[in-house]
């Protein structure tokens, strides 16, 4: 497998993403993680006093046992990768939940998404994380603020079984939650976490939202519905089957931003984006990584 890549390459052109039928896939070239943007935001952070939070490494298992989480009940220097050669992503504007529970996830070298799943309790993806960065998180970031934010406490990273084999197991463990210092989630809500699972598959069900670089700059949030989850599965571990492969349009900015359905009683995010796998020039999945 080849070596890991990371996006800050501006677009392809998008009539030569065509995506191959089934019989047709090429193998995977590269696996890219699908952000963060890089040196775009230093400016903002200038004049900062957050601090940098403390950082902690937990298993899946330790996170669910772990009172303090909280759990609920129940630019454009990124490169895109667009499936089936049409881009899906529509900029949505929205400030009721759960989008408001979502938003923006930043540090002085970039950003990445981010949804609530607490409290105090940001999901994202891993590679989100930079060392000795503080960090903020803007709920349902439009532009500038639209809802009062909060800096990052504490960071809770996957203890990373599957790092370094650079496939579905370096994804399933690509997941960190940032713990804020301030609980949003009593005013703004939160989603709640549920594992995908194989009855999952092959339905146009899932929403996804977050912050493309390739798309304003990442200033504006994008959402795309009818997400499908093609194959669930690879890193079987624990009873936990993932991660989710899905045909999700991507960029750099959308790393951490939740694969999520909304239910009766509130919204589940399913997983956080995590990686592209490409072939060539041409995305065969993004990829979420496991709850």
């Amino acid at each position: 497998m080849s070596a890991l890549l990371r996006c800050v390459q501006l677009s392809l052109p998008l009539a030569a993403l065509a995506l191959p039928t089934k019989e047709e896939t090429p193998a995977v070239t590269a696996i890219h993680p699908i952000g963060p943007p890089l040196d775009e935001f230093r400016p903002y952070w200038a004049n900062s006093n957050v601090t940098v939070p403390e950082v902690a490494t937990i298993s899946q298992q330790g996170l669910l046992h772990q009172p303090s989480t909280e759990q609920p009940p129940s630019s454009a220097a990124s490169k895109r990768w667009v499936n089936g050669g049409v881009d899906d992503r529509v900029q949505y504007n929205d400030q009721s939940y759960p989008y408001s529970a979502m938003g923006k996830l930043g540090f002085p070298g970039g950003y990445c998404s981010g949804s609530l799943i607490g409290p105090r309790h940001v999901a994202a993806a891993r590679h989100c994380y930079v060392a000795n960065q503080p960090y903020v998180f803007q709920p349902d970031y439009n532009g500038g603020d639209v809802f009062p934010s909060s800096s990052v406490s504490t960071i809770l990273l996957s203890n990373r079984d599957g790092d370094g084999d650079g496939g579905d197991c370096f994804s399933q463990d690509d997941w960190a939650v940032f713990v804020l210092s301030e609980r949003l989630g009593d005013a703004r809500g939160y989603l709640g976490a549920r594992a995908i699972e194989g009855s999952d598959q092959g339905q146009p069900k899932f929403t996804n939202f977050g912050y493309p670089g390739d798309l304003s700059g990442g200033n504006r949030p994008y959402r795309q519905t009818g997400v499908t989850a093609s194959r669930v599965g690879g890193c079987d571990r624990g009873g936990n089957p993932g991660p989710a492969h899905t045909d999700l349009d991507c960029s750099g900015g959308q790393s951490g931003s939740s694969l999520f359905l909304s239910a009766a009683e509130g919204a589940y995010s399913y997983g956080v984006l995590s990686t592209a796998y490409v072939s060539g020039d041409v995305v065969v999945d993004s990829v979420f990584a496991g709850a």
